[in-house]
C-alpha cells in the first residue's frame, strides 16, 4: 500500500475526521451499537416489572440525560462505535463499559417514569371528567374561603 493511502485511511486520520465533523454529520445510528442493545435490555427489564405504557424516544446528544418533562432521553453518540469509544477515552480520560450504559439507559428511564403517571393521571381526569358530564348533574361541590391572616395577627 502506498504511504498516502496508509496515511488517509490510518486511525489517527479517521479520529480527526470525527473531531473535526459536526456530531449532527457523522451520520451515526443506534442500530447496530452498544446503545441499541442496552435500550433493548433496560425496555425488557420495564415490561419484567409490568411497565409497558411507558414509551420513550431515545436520541444521540453529547452526554446522557433526560428532557425534565418529557420522556425524551439522550444517549451519549461516544458510545455508537469503537472508534468514538476510544477517541472518548483518549481525549476525556473514561469509557464506559457495555453494563455501565445499561445502567445509565435504566437511571434515565427512571427520570422518564414520572411523565408517566402524570399522562395516566391526566388520562384518567380526562375519562372521569367525560364520565361525569354524561350521567346525572354533578353534585355541587362546597365553596371554600380562605382568608389570609391579617399583619399583626398570630398566636400569643
Amino acid at each position: 500500500m502506498r504511504r498516502s493511502r496508509e496515511l488517509l485511511f490510518n486511525a489517527d486520520t479517521q479520529k480527526l475526521e470525527l473531531l473535526l465533523t459536526p456530531l449532527n454529520r457523522l451520520g451515526l445510528t443506534m442500530e447496530g451499537s452498544y446503545l441499541a442493545e442496552a435500550i433493548r435490555i433496560a425496555l425488557a427489564d420495564l415490561k419484567r416489572v409490568r411497565i409497558k405504557k411507558l414509551q420513550p424516544y431515545f436520541y444521540l446528544s453529547t452526554g446522557y440525560g433526560t428532557v425534565a418533562g418529557t420522556t425524551s432521553i439522550a444517549l451519549g453518540f461516544y458510545d455508537c462505535n469503537d472508534l468514538l469509544k476510544e477517541l472518548n477515552r483518549e481525549l476525556r480520560g473514561f469509557e464506559y463499559s457495555f453494563n455501565d450504559v445499561v445502567n445509565i439507559v435504566r437511571h434515565e428511564l427512571g427520570h422518564a417514569l414520572p411523565m408517566l403517571t402524570s399522562c395516566i393521571a391526566a388520562t384518567t381526569s380526562a375519562r372521569s371528567s367525560t364520565s361525569r358530564a354524561t350521567t346525572s348533574s354533578p353534585t355541587p361541590r362546597p365553596t371554600v374561603i380562605s382568608a389570609a391572616p391579617t399583619r399583626g395577627a398570630g398566636i400569643t
